[in-house]
């Protein structure tokens, strides 16, 4: 289940190194300028920003390729929709610096993880963010972080 069904929206825009992904539209860019990314990859790579830090199962990942509807053999299409993400990353998977697979288990993002609190940043505008997602253990727990924050400032 994800993060959003959940009810716990996340932000716009997910930054992580040089990369910021926009969640609503689907697009990935670097330092401001778009990288082409079919839609498998981005399914999986906004459910390991989703889950940042925690590993995700290859069944969630063919979950989020396919839904819980089909019955196939998604092994190959998981594979391949991983490469192609780690090939718009630039990462390896020998000497990963964004997702780490961790064989017959999943995969987990390993960079950290900056959500912004506003959805109406422009390319290139995103502000400091309210948490850094990397090592928080669950969506839940970075929602539960935000508006304690929240409470806080108010």
């Amino acid at each position: 289940m994800s993060a959003l069904s959940e009810g716990y929206p996340l932000p716009r825009r997910t930054r992580f190194g040089k990369f910021e992904a926009d969640l609503h539209t689907r697009e990935l860019l670097r330092e401001g300028e778009r990288v082409p990314l079919q839609r498998q990859p981005f399914e999986i790579l906004a459910l390991l920003l989703e889950r940042a830090g925690d590993l995700v199962s290859r069944s969630d990942m063919k979950r989020a390729i396919c839904g819980d509807g089909i019955n196939l053999d998604l092994e190959h299409s998981v594979n391949r929709a991983i490469n192609k993400l780690r090939n718009a990353l630039g990462d390896c998977a020998d000497q990963p610096t964004i997702i780490e697979t961790l064989p017959g288990r999943g995969c987990h993002l390993i960079a950290p993880v900056a959500m912004a609190g506003s959805s109406s940043l422009g390319p290139g505008e995103l502000r400091q963010p309210l948490v850094v997602a990397h090592g928080v253990s669950s969506v839940k727990s970075m929602h539960w972080c935000i508006s304690r924050s929240m409470r806080r400032i108010a």
